[in-house]
């Protein structure tokens, strides 16, 4: 099992992408613990100056130039360090300009996303002891993301995530049960009610 809830017994995940044989260390955990951050309105901006010529190496791009995608060797950690990525695996989303499976801002590639912000991270179960199960490690690499819409409606107050979870390691799974969990307060937090619409995929929270 790996599971997580405020941490009040501990970590069952650390941040962190596990390197091919599903291993990570404790000082590696520590310099994926970030979250990217990245607008749609600069990824258009790029675009827009990569097709007029302009330069796109500003600050005001470091957030695609820095993208942690397949190849990219400009991606800073934690720290402020490069971070070195595992060849051939895969990351953050990314438009391909050129097709070649690598992430080169340079030559036109940008952060492939929903919405008008997207924020992506990656965390696993490998990186240190669980605390909260007291249970061994499965393999675990989850790559999260997050994003919202700037709109006058009630879109405008709903985000979205999305989890790519991949199993790495040796042992071999022959079924598994995910899900996500959710303490969610509707102002008072002793005063509310849950339901669900299985057919929509809908869960409700009401007061």
């Amino acid at each position: 099992v790996a599971a997580q809830t405020y941490r009040q017994d501990g970590n069952d995940y650390w941040p962190g992408a596990l390197d091919k044989s599903g291993n990570i260390s404790t000082t590696q955990c520590a310099s994926w613990d970030r979250f990217w951050k990245v607008n749609k309105s600069d990824i258009l901006s790029f675009i827009a100056l990569r097709k007029s010529g302009g330069s796109t190496s500003g600050s005001q791009f470091d957030a695609i130039n820095q993208w942690p995608a397949t190849g990219n060797s400009n991606v800073m950690d934690a720290n402020g360090q490069v971070l070195g990525l595992v060849a051939g695996h895969t990351y953050a989303p990314f438009v391909d300009a050129n097709g070649n499976g690598q992430y080169e801002p340079d030559q036109g590639d940008y952060p492939d996303i929903n919405g008008d912000q997207f924020i992506w991270w990656v965390f696993n179960d490998v990186g240190n002891i669980k605390q909260q199960t007291q249970t061994a490690s499965i393999g675990l690499e989850v790559q999260a993301s997050a994003f919202a819409y700037s709109t006058n409606d009630a879109l405008n107050d709903a985000t979205f995530y999305n989890y790519h979870i991949t199993k790495m390691g040796t042992n071999i799974l022959d079924s598994a049960y995910i899900t996500t969990w959710s303490d969610a307060d509707l102002g008072y937090a002793f005063d509310d009610y849950i339901g669900c619409d299985t057919t929509r995929g809908l869960g409700i929270l009401y007061n």
